[in-house]
């Protein structure tokens, strides 16, 4: 994303509704590079919902906890300045899974960088969030994960 063309996308398309699923900057421990991606972001961001979740490049680093331990993307930042930067409903601090309704879409976001096994928070909070979504408001469901 440049601010060229994000503000192109304003321009020629009029979104509604920006979804970023992971690889939000790229910064990897340069907080420089958050600030670099936040400019060339506010044309849309500034103007429309943009709505993301984490992916490796800001979550995974040994001893963080991540689901993998042995890969380093995300520099050692391990979810913090991606939190702190792009508030989202959230379940808490590093619980990056929330869910929202956009007309008659119900859009789920879970993190594909957490346990997801039946005995995790994150599964328990996926189930009961399905459960939970009644089709008759919002017959489409998405799910996304990076």
């Amino acid at each position: 994303c440049s601010k060229t063309n994000a503000d192109s996308l304003m321009k020629h398309f009029a979104p509604t509704l920006g979804i970023h699923i992971g690889d939000i900057s790229y910064a990897q421990g340069y907080a420089s590079q958050w600030d670099n991606f936040y400019t060339q972001l506010e044309p849309l961001a500034s103007h429309i919902p943009w709505m993301m979740a984490s992916g490796n490049h800001e979550r995974d680093f040994p001893g963080s906890g991540d689901r993998f331990g042995v890969v380093q993307d995300s520099g050692g930042e391990c979810g913090v300045p991606h939190e702190k930067r792009a508030i989202m409903p959230i379940q808490g601090l590093d619980q990056p899974w929330y869910s929202f309704n956009w007309g008659p879409i119900h859009f789920t976001m879970f993190s594909t960088e957490h346990a997801t096994g039946h005995s995790s928070p994150q599964y328990k909070w996926l189930e009961a969030d399905l459960k939970g979504v009644d089709r008759r408001i919002t017959p489409w469901v998405i799910l996304n994960g990076h």
